[in-house]
């Protein structure tokens, strides 16, 4: 049984108007159905913005690996460092050796900030993707397994790309290397609407 939202009568499932004062009876199931879609059409628009931040990421990285220049040779065939409160010489390193030393140090860093990108970008399109699959999955009974599983992959994808990349955790430590996690947040939120969305169909 229902009542009257304006002078509390009780009245029939099947009541359009309320007898005793006139006022229109809410339907409850198409106001559950409209909240219910308002939820997902959020939590979608969320996914959509959290893929074009993923992508402007994705071609920021792009670009710092087409931009990064290999150390280059310095003069002479010895590097000496001397202490210049004493002059007494520390270290003497042949220069071959040390540039050998940074390239391959420079090289690993690049297959790190390669692997991290790459990973990046396919995190980025496996959630977009994922979203859109959950935004048609609300309606149906696989939509409660499948919306725990987005906002777990939400807040692993950038855990996971930055920990291949560990050279990159610089780029965290910093604020502006904070944008990094937004996309993930924005999907975490995304989860908890869809959540709310298959909670408002059972």
């Amino acid at each position: 049984m229902k009542y009257c939202s304006k002078c509390g009568n009780a009245l029939h499932d099947e009541a359009v108007i309320c007898p005793k004062c006139g006022c229109p009876v809410e339907n409850t199931n198409s106001a559950a159905k409209a909240a219910q879609k308002a939820k997902v059409a959020s939590a979608s628009l969320l996914n959509l913005i959290a893929f074009v931040i993923n992508i402007l990421l994705f071609l920021f990285l792009a670009a710092v690996l087409i931009m990064a220049e290999p150390p280059e040779k310095t003069d002479g065939d010895y590097h000496v460092t001397f202490d210049m409160f004493t002059g007494i010489i520390t270290d003497i390193q042949d220069t071959d050796i040390e540039w050998q030393q940074a390239i391959a140090e420079y090289n690993q860093n690049i297959q790190k900030v390669l692997l991290g990108t790459i990973l990046w970008g396919l995190f980025s399109v496996g959630m977009f993707l994922f979203g859109l699959k959950l935004k048609k999955a609300v309606f149906t009974p696989s939509g409660k397994k499948l919306t725990p599983i987005y906002t777990i992959c939400a807040i692993l994808a950038p855990i996971v790309s930055l920990l291949a990349a560990n050279n990159m955790l610089a780029l965290v430590l910093c604020g502006i290397g904070l944008i990094f996690f937004v996309p993930a947040i924005l999907q975490i939120i995304a989860g908890v609407k869809f959540s709310k969305a298959v909670s408002l169909s059972e």
